[in-house]
This record gives structure tokens, sequence and C-alpha cells, in this order.
């Protein structure tokens, strides 16, 4: 029995989040004390049950401040529950950096959970930091080989891939005629470049108007991106709606979801809609987890990133070709047990 640490942003509206979550909750499960850590008070949508205590480190606009006063509450919080491990999920803050330092003997797992190519290709600087950053950890948990290996040799050396896990509650697919809605979930920010969604749908409403796009999800953009569809007079047919904690039973019977990121890691709401049998269009973007788990025209469709006329052919061939589209459904409903819970999460746990 171990005392665990997870470290994440918050506890809801996020991928890496939700894995945080769902590891934290199975290691709980197996008679260790876990707790959580998180940066922020916002969004407590998953559900932590199992889990010990769950704290939530103070904030301060000063960056200097913040990362002090947050290293005293962590060591503070980790001496009081004498700590033997720190999980955290792409939380890239100093506070851990200077924590290591200062307890060598607690266990350090740290996990990238998005693409480092458009992250720290630009900033060259902020990427030599943070391959210094993870090397300082016992494993670096990466989601794809493309992650691991943009890093320097020592990062490499320190690194393993597990997946993201399906969740278990999911509901079952579905059966029938499908409603002609083009469904998404994801953070509202410009990673997910939804001006392209927008885009691509705007041309495919022409050829079957009686199809509407819905998008469920937070985040900063959401007023600018409620401006866009106003100003291009598309708000008869693309809709924006908050997150929902039921969201798979809402989308279960949509047309397809699509997919329009520049970059991902694993894409949790592509791996989603596959496991309930959602037709899926998704962009082939780094770091490869899109194309990990989907083989085009197999059990999804793979289209460039960045390319509206790709991905409005790729929707308009679900519509057109049910037939298909069923049998790429069939397909990707396999996902569940290759990426169950129990099998991604003891994946997590042979690490400790």
């Amino acid at each position: 029995m171990k005392n665990i640490v997870f470290v994440m942003n918050n506890i809801g509206d996020g991928g890496a989040e939700r894995v945080g979550v769902t590891v934290a909750k199975y290691m709980a499960a197996q008679g260790n004390h876990v707790s959580i850590v998180k940066m922020f008070s916002t969004y407590n949508d998953y559900s932590v049950a199992g889990i010990d205590k769950i704290v939530t480190l103070p904030n301060s606009s000063n960056k200097y401040l913040k990362h002090f006063k947050r290293l005293l509450a962590f060591q503070k919080f980790c001496r009081k529950n004498k700590t033997d491990v720190v999980i955290v999920m792409g939380v890239g803050d100093m506070m851990i950096h200077y924590f290591k330092k200062l307890h060598p003997k607690v266990r350090l797992i740290l996990s990238e959970r998005n693409d480092p190519v458009s992250q720290y290709s630009v900033d060259k600087v902020l990427g030599q930091r943070v391959n210094k950053y993870l090397a300082s950890a016992e494993y670096v948990v990466f989601q794809t080989q493309d992650a691991q290996d943009y890093f320097d040799e020592n990062v490499q050396k320190k690194g393993v891939i597990i997946p993201n896990p399906i969740k278990k509650d999911l509901p079952d697919p579905f059966s029938g005629v499908r409603r002609k809605e083009i469904v998404n979930f994801c953070r509202l920010n410009p990673q997910k470049n939804l001006p392209l969604l927008f885009e691509a749908f705007g041309k495919l409403h022409q050829d079957f108007p009686d199809y509407t796009l819905r998008i469920y999800g937070r985040g900063e953009l959401k007023e600018s991106l409620t401006e866009l569809i106003k100003k291009n007079k598309q708000s008869e047919y693309i809709f924006i709606e908050d997150f929902a904690s039921d969201i798979h039973q809402r989308i279960r019977d949509a047309a397809m979801f699509v997919s329009s990121s520049d970059f991902e890691g694993i894409s949790n709401s592509m791996l989603e809609s596959m496991a309930i049998g959602l037709p899926v269009v998704c962009t082939d973007c780094p770091a490869g987890g899109a194309k990990m788990m989907i083989e085009h025209e197999k059990n999804g469709l793979l289209v460039p990133v960045r390319d509206a006329d790709a991905m409005y052919r790729g929707m308009k061939y679900i519509i057109e070709n049910p037939d298909h589209a069923a049998k790429m459904s069939a397909e990707a409903i396999k996902i569940r047990q290759r990426l169950s819970e129990d099998v991604i999460c003891q994946q997590w746990v042979e690490l400790l």
C-alpha cells in the first residue's frame, strides 16, 4: 500500500484530468491512499469516489510568489500525508521541479499529455527547460511514440508509452437511423481549430441543408467562436453548448463525430466516440494519436490537418456511404477492449 498524490490542473473539462482521475480511482480501489492536488479551483466535473483527499494549491498574480506559495503548500501536504509517489498529469509547474530537488526520495512520475512539437519547437529555451524537467522523473509517460521521440535521449530512456483508457460507463453503441447532426466535444481553445470545422461544415451544409453541427465544451474562445458563427450567418445550423456530464448519451445516435484539432496527444473525445460506435472523421494531427488509433477507412477517416476541403469530403463520404460508415463503426467499437480501464490502468500500476 502506497501514499500517492496526483497533480493536475483541475478535475474536469480536460483529457489529461479525466485520465488522471481514472487512474487515481483505480489505484485507490487497489488499496492505496490516493489524493489529488489541483492547481486551480475551477471545474469539478469528474467523479472522485474513493479518493482520500482533494486539495487546491494557492494562487497569485505574481508568478514568483505563486510558485513559492504552491511549493510551501505542496511540501506541507506531502509531508503530512507521508507521500511515496507523486504523479503529475501534464502540469509543467516549477513547483514540481523544486519539490523534487528538496525531496529526492519521493518517487516522481511525469506525463506529457500533448504534442511537444507544437508546444516547444518555437520556444527553444522552453523546450530545453522541459527536457531538464522531464529528466528529473523516474518515469515519463507518453501517449505516443512520436511524442517520446521528440525529447532528448536522457528523457527517452525514461519514457513509457501508455495510451488513454476508455471510460467503463459509456453507453452501448446505437443501432438504428442516426440523427442528422454532426458533433464534437472539446475544450474551446485554439488547438481544436473549430473555425476549420465551421468552414468545412459550411460547405457540407450547402449539399445537406438538413444537417446541423453541435459543439459541446468550455474555454476561452467560446465568445469569439459564437461571434464567428453569427458573422458567417451560421447560427441556424451550428450550435455551441456547455460541457455536459451525460455527453455520450446525448451524442450516441448522432450522424458522426468530427475532430479538427491542429495537434493532440490522444483525443479522449475521439476515443470515446469510436467506443460508442460513432463514425469518426479526425485530423491526422501530431503527436500521432489519431493515426495510432484510426486505420483509415477501416475504423474511421483521417484527413490532413488544416484542410477544410478534405474534412468536408470526409463528412460527405460518411453521409453518402452509410453501409461503409456502419462497418467502420463496428470496427471502431473494438477499441473498448484494447483500451479498457483495467488494461491501461494496470500499466500505470506496474510503474509503481
